[in-house]
């Protein structure tokens, strides 16, 4: 209770006991609205306060002041990766692989990945070295980006132990085209699952150039730095 309200009512005490009852009645109303004014002050300033430590809607995510959002120029991801691959023939591949992801515009990623493969196909088996340099869309996403569309393209270098594919050569290039969806996880952990066109073949630099084509499924595990 107000201090005011305090002192206004020990004066209608005093007027009461004075016999006074119309001035006793005027101070006990101007009490009571005193009182009001102040309860509703404390109201007021207890809901700006509630309104300060919430989140500005049910179940929004709010992100940290200095930190980007997911998508937003500047943001750095490392990653791993692992997937394997298939002509529906008789080549097969296995990959994993680790990488490191930029935002250089709303949306757009610049990853730099490097793998390990082993290729099961006819003849010799072959294990290789691969160096990929890809741009990934995010052209879809919902408000609250916690999940998004993509579509990603580039190309790289590898080096295998034996020719891939048979009669081709151990050097080659990957140019690779893709789509895929992307979740959030804790912490901002993507979790990326994609499927690409992954193509080998060295480009016309050996005499022989067969090339494969083969359709690659992975999952990736984006950790923000």
């Amino acid at each position: 209770m107000a201090a005011s309200s305090i002192i206004l009512i020990g004066l209608c005490i005093s007027a009461a006991t004075r016999d006074g009852s119309s001035e006793a009645a005027s101070l006990i109303e101007l009490a009571q609205a005193d009182y009001e004014i102040h309860a509703v002050g404390q109201s007021a300033q207890a809901e700006g306060d509630w309104a300060q430590t919430t989140p500005s809607g049910i179940g929004a995510i709010e992100p940290v002041q200095g930190e980007p959002t997911f998508g937003s120029v500047g943001g750095r991801y490392f990653f791993v990766s692992g997937g394997v691959g298939s002509d529906f023939g008789q080549d097969h591949l296995v990959r994993g692989g680790v990488g490191w992801s930029e935002f250089i515009a709303r949306d757009f990623s610049l990853d730099l990945e490097i793998n390990l493969l082993y290729f099961s196909q006819p003849g010799e088996d072959a294990v290789g070295a691969n160096v990929n340099m890809l741009l990934r869309w995010h052209f879809l996403t919902n408000q609250r980006r916690t999940w998004s569309l993509y579509a990603d393209a580039g190309a790289g270098l590898m080096l295998t132990t034996a020719d891939v594919p048979p009669e081709g050569s151990s050097f080659d290039f990957t140019p690779q085209l893709g789509f895929g969806m992307s979740f959030h996880v804790e912490s901002d952990r993507r979790l990326l699952l994609g499927t690409r066109w992954h193509h080998v073949s060295n480009a016309n630099t050996f005499e022989d150039n067969p090339g494969t084509d083969s359709v690659l499924v992975y999952a990736m595990l984006a950790f923000p730095y």
